[in-house]
């Protein structure tokens, strides 16, 4: 099944955020994935901080769901 609505899991803190389209949910995921690589090589890192890896999904609601949610998203996803 074919999607125009997609989001951006990121596991971890269990987020599912709206995106507006595919391409912006692929680009914020690889920048969380980028940062969360570089959180890793952190001097004082522990293997007890919080981990996180971000996905592309398909919006997984109606059309409605996802718009609101979008209105909902400021760029500060935690």
């Amino acid at each position: 099944m074919a999607t125009d609505l997609w989001a951006m899991h990121v596991q971890g803190p269990d987020s599912i955020i709206a995106m507006a389209s595919k391409e912006d949910a692929e680009r914020e995921a690889q920048q969380l994935n980028t940062a969360y690589e570089e959180f890793k090589k952190r001097p004082d890192a522990s293997e007890n901080d919080a981990r996180w890896h971000a996905v592309v999904i398909p919006w997984d609601g109606t059309g409605q769901e996802h718009a609101e949610a979008l209105a909902d998203v400021d760029g500060d996803y935690f």
